[in-house]
């Protein structure tokens, strides 16, 4: 979300060229860039890219070195329109036998990026590690084990909660035991991790885990039991759930799901906008042309309801993702022959039961998936690789979700990145503002990333002031960025039939009123985004009602003179009559001053009255809250002002006033220093109307 100093009618959207189907879609470039260094040999299947609009886009993968070596590499773009992607960096231990999981690359909310991996060191001990890069300054930091040196570890995922803890997942073998799941949590603001003791059972060798995070703060994680007897005993593989309450800090009983399969991966997991976890799966049967996908659910604070088939057919690799509608997403591979796979899906409207099973693609042809991602206008993208001509002829392509009953994944065409080869897994992010970036491997040995502009321009900084006098010029400002295309246009309805062009502009209203003010901007893709507030204008003061004085000298026949004054010229019949010059008035014309770029901060000058409203930034945990101290100098004095600190649109915002011992005959410069406990804050300055 974007935040806008702004009143709290004031209104923000973004928008982009709508599809045939009236929603709004990612559009791709015509073809990718290849991010790997040249002669540089990716290895990796299973690329994995994240984006930010504030930080751009970063994407992993896996490069063979050469000699029996590989490292982990990594490439980032910052936003922009004209920026392209970094040098590849190398992300440190190389090893003669290093992999990334499915859940190996996240993001958190400032931008910082976590990396899981795992290598084996000189001793054929296979280790788990970890990096991350900050968003603030754009670093990597030095890797971290997170394993036991000594112990066998594998699996790495992770996660990023909202408030910004990361969570990490791996197998570890328990002093030379049985693989068993262990938990690492590193608390947002610090460097060093807590590691859990393991929270799978004892016994039960582990495989395959996933990590989900609900809007209260639970973590959900699943994983397998690994025996690799599969074949030989079917009952002996299950899917096993184990969530951890938020509140408490403690994890729940360990639920068996059920039988499952070891053949890829088994499970998809994700939590609805109430809290409830729904767990798809492989489930595995007597002989293999009985595996089906499996679903059950768990309400907050209630119990598991029981397992229900999801396909009617032979299906693997399932996944789950929920749109910001709160829409749940199943898809699937289905197996429909020993060299054709087909993509199937289902859709569980919030509230509502499963929709019919659906064939994605031609049953004739190849096609891997994989998790779809969900766009911040309810509709969700899927990516995946496929071709009628089989495994060795793969294109990428986009699937999308429509929250349309009539139509869900058929309401649009599938958009095609490419007419390359590609091969392995394909990888897709969006971010806040429905901008999109995909990364997948062509050929032998390269990787492509591609990304996509699916929002208008930013408006930050935005200013429309609440009250304007009839015949005074007032200021409106704003600062469009776009965060992968140019932007071209900006303009302002004043609501009174008036326009006007350009990031800053003046208007001087002819009438009194309420008018609606509407700043638009448009990029090069022709994405438009607006913001829209209301203006109360007023017409200007009267001037000061001033009481005439008249003195009166009258002399009668004895020489006798008397004196009479008159205020309201009801008594007496003057002779003579001092003359009165009406003084200048001394109030001062009320102003809007705009702020300067950059330094949000509204300051309006009426008489002598002095009002202040400036953004504040909250320090970690301080809450916006009780009151803050500025002080200000206008014509040479000084003055304190007492600002209450309260929630405007999910920003914090100071605000106060002060009576000046004198109204500046002219409009005043204005510098406000604001000091408080519990945040920090620029010098704001307002220099003129």
């Amino acid at each position: 979300m974007h935040r806008l100093l702004l009143p709290a009618a004031t209104l923000l959207l973004l928008l982009a060229a709508p599809a045939a189907s009236g929603i709004t879609l990612p559009e791709w470039p015509a073809s990718p860039t290849t991010i790997t260094a040249g002669g540089e040999a990716a290895t990796s299947s299973r690329p994995q890219i994240v984006l930010d609009d504030a930080h751009g886009a970063t994407a992993v993968w896996v490069r063979n070195v050469g000699g029996g070596v590989y490292q982990l590499r990594s490439a980032h773009r910052n936003p922009g329109s004209s920026t392209t992607w970094g040098t590849p960096v190398d992300l440190g231990v190389s090893s003669n036998s290093l992999s990334i999981e499915e859940q190996a690359l996240a993001i958190a909310g400032n931008g910082d990026v976590s990396v899981i991996w795992q290598a084996q060191d000189d001793g054929n001990v296979m280790q788990v590690w970890t990096v991350t890069r900050s968003g603030s300054t754009g670093a990597w930091s030095s890797p971290e084990l997170l394993s036991i040196p000594t112990a066998q570890s594998s699996d790495g995922v992770l996660t990023y909660s909202d408030d910004g803890t990361l969570w990490a997942m791996w197998n570890e073998n328990e002093s030379g035991g049985d693989r068993r799941m262990r938990v690492g949590r590193r608390l947002t603001g610090e460097s060093t991790w807590t590691i859990s003791t393991y929270i799978s059972p004892a016994g039960v060798p582990t495989g395959y885990p996933l990590l989900a995070v609900a809007p209260n703060g639970d973590l959900a994680a699943s994983w397998t039991n690994n025996n690799n007897d599969v074949n030989t005993d079917p009952e002996s593989n299950h899917l096993y759930v184990r969530v951890r309450d938020h509140g408490s800090g403690t994890w729940g009983t360990t639920r068996d799901l059920g039988q499952t399969t070891l053949d890829s991966t088994p499970q998809g997991l994700a939590f609805t906008y109430d809290n409830t976890l729904h767990v798809a799966w492989t489930s595995y049967g007597v002989v293999p042309s009985t595996w089906r996908i499996s679903y059950a659910s768990m309400a907050a604070g209630g119990g598991w309801t029981s397992s229900t088939p999801l396909s009617s057919e032979f299906g693997v690799n399932p996944s789950l993702t929920v749109t910001t509608g709160d829409n749940l997403l199943a898809t699937w591979s289905r197996v429909d022959s020993e060299t054709e796979y087909s993509l199937a899906v289902r859709t569980k409207l919030s509230g509502g039961s499963w929709s019919a099973e659906e064939a994605l693609t031609d049953v004739t042809g190849f096609a891997s998936g994989s998790r779809p991602v969900a766009l911040p206008n309810g509709a969700a993208q899927m990516p995946f690789l496929f071709d009628t001509d089989g495994f060795f002829s793969l294109k990428p392509r986009i699937a999308t979700w429509i929250p349309d009953p009539g139509e869900y994944w058929t309401g649009t065409a599938f958009a095609s990145l490419s007419s390359g080869v590609a091969n392995g897994y394909m990888d897709l992010a969006v971010d806040g503002d429905g901008d999109a970036a995909a990364v997948w491997k062509i050929g032998g040995n390269a990787i492509v990333a591609s990304v996509a502009d699916g929002a208008g321009p930013k408006l930050n900084n935005v200013f429309i002031g609440t009250s304007a006098i009839v015949g005074i010029n007032s200021g409106f400002h704003v600062e469009p960025v776009d965060t992968w295309s140019d932007v071209t246009t900006v303009g302002w309805d004043f609501g009174d039939g008036a326009t006007g062009d350009g990031a800053d502009a003046t208007h001087a209203y002819s009438a009194a009123g309420v008018y609606t003010v509407t700043v638009t901007s448009g990029d090069a893709l022709s994405h438009e985004s607006f913001a829209t507030s209301t203006i109360n204008v007023t017409a200007p003061d009267p001037p000061e009602t001033t009481t005439t004085t008249t003195t009166t000298t009258t002399t009668d026949g004895g020489g006798t003179q008397s004196t009479q004054t008159n205020g309201g010229g009801d008594g007496g019949v003057p002779t003579t009559e001092t003359p009165f010059t009406e003084p200048t008035p001394t109030t001062t014309t009320p102003t809007v001053l705009p702020p300067q770029p950059g330094k949000p901060v509204e300051a309006r000058l009426r008489g002598r009255k002095l009002t202040v409203a400036a953004v504040v930034t909250l320090k970690r945990g301080a809450r916006c809250r009780g009151t803050a101290k500025a002080t200000t100098t206008v014509s040479k004095k000084h003055y304190t002002l007492k600002l209450q600190l309260k929630t405007v649109k999910k920003t914090c915002v100071a605000s106060g006033s002060v009576t000046l011992k004198k109204a500046p005959k002219k409009t005043a410069k204005v510098v406000i220093k604001i000091s408080g406990r519990g945040f920090t804050a620029r010098t704001l300055a307002a220099t003129r109307a």
